[in-house]
């Protein structure tokens, strides 16, 4: 039997496929590397074609397989999650990308940390030095090129992508704990039942608190592909 589940489950179904061929495109044609945050991103993709799956199986079925309910519930909390931590991998990498190799969310190596901050601190001192004090010409030209093309971290293109996830994941997780305090928000309440399975009104809430907020997440993420490969080729062509 059609019903709002099986609209809202279908609709997302084909549009993470759409993103599951694209990151199994760029595996495919090895454009990012096998163990990367593209695998975490690969397994969040996986797991919300899962859930929107057992969404779509359940809206057809009805209550005659409530397991399928029980699956479409427990794997969408893990795709929030494993959201979330394919966002923190991205931006991790970012940092390390950016700082040659360094990373204050994760650091490899805490001596290794503070001593890379000194040297961006030494970095600094020695820009306001040269600004200062203007050097002669052929000293001039043995500044490094990339150093004068090099832009501001604030301004960087993946970092602003990443920042836009953050209001998508932040209205989702506000709507994961809305379900826990409002009643008309829960699963175990039966109002949110009917005849035949969930009520229109509980899966539009469902639909675009939930799994819009993270397919557009997840989205944002995939296209920071393109902006780190464009910064990848301007360095190499540098």
């Amino acid at each position: 039997m059609w019903s709002p589940l099986v609209s809202a489950s279908l609709v997302f179904l084909i549009l993470y496929f759409i993103l599951f061929l694209f990151l199994a495109y760029l595996y495919v044609l090895r454009k990012v590397p096998l163990l990367s945050r593209w695998l975490v991103l690969l397994l969040h993709v996986t797991v919300r074609l899962a859930s929107q799956g057992c969404g779509l199986s359940f809206g057809i079925v009805g209550y005659a397989n409530i397991d399928l309910l029980v699956a479409y519930f427990i794997l969408g909390a893990e795709g929030y999650f494993t959201l979330v931590v394919c966002t923190l991998r991205f931006l991790i990498a970012w940092q390390r990308n950016h700082w040659g190799g360094l990373s204050w969310l994760e650091p490899n190596d805490p001596s290794r940390e503070r001593g890379g901050w000194r040297k961006r601190f030494s970095r600094i001192n020695t820009q306001v030095e040269v600004v200062s004090d203007p050097p002669a010409p052929e000293k001039a030209q043995e500044l490094p090129a990339e150093e004068s093309r090099r832009r501001p971290w604030f301004g960087h293109a993946t970092l602003l992508l990443l920042l836009a996830t953050w209001p998508f994941l932040a209205i989702r997780g506000a709507f994961g704990v809305a379900q826990a305090i409002v009643p008309d928000l829960n699963y175990f309440n039966s109002e949110v039942y009917d005849a035949n399975n969930l009520t229109a009104q509980f899966v539009t809430e469902e639909t675009c608190f939930v799994t819009m907020m993270e397919f557009i997440s997840a989205a944002i993420l995939a296209t920071s592909y393109f902006t780190t490969r464009t910064r990848s080729s301007a360095t190499s062509r540098a």
